[in-house]
């Protein structure tokens, strides 16, 4: 069973920096997925600026993206704070990453050689006009009546 969560969010955040080897902002939101009473990924929101913020998606295994968690880890950004603008930080060299962020829509905007501790930095940004995971027909979207 599948359980799109944002409770407990010291929790979430706990495992999200456990997952990527950092530090959470005190500002940070999550939203996480459980597959049979266990959290499997966490997207994670924090660096709140004017109409953007940054995303990070950790995940355990594959298969953790379902229409109810897709759709809403971009409906909080983009319809619940009214947000333009979402960011991505990826390794240059973490190459599934940054299938998932091109997978997902994300477009890459820059490159920041040697920016990042593995080598260059690659930004991916993503706006809400073109995020065609908010018109998903997700059972979850309908029980909250979005």
């Amino acid at each position: 069973m599948r359980k799109v969560t944002t409770e407990n969010q010291a929790n979430l955040c706990a495992w999200v920096s456990e997952k990527l080897g950092g530090k959470t902002p005190p500002e940070t939101r999550c939203i996480g997925q459980e597959i049979d009473g266990v959290l499997r990924s966490v997207v994670s929101y924090n660096n709140f600026v004017g109409k953007s913020c940054n995303i990070s998606i950790a995940s355990e295994g594959d298969g953790f993206f379902n229409k109810d968690y897709l759709w809403a880890i971009f409906d909080y950004p983009f319809n619940k704070l009214n947000l333009k603008v979402i960011i991505a930080t990826v390794a240059g060299s973490n190459e599934k990453s940054r299938n998932i962020c091109r997978k997902l829509g994300f477009k890459e905007v820059a490159l920041i050689a040697d920016a990042h501790n593995q080598g260059d930095l690659v930004i991916f940004s993503m706006r809400a006009d073109d995020c065609r995971w908010l018109h998903l027909n997700a059972p979850l979207k309908k029980v909250l009546g979005a």
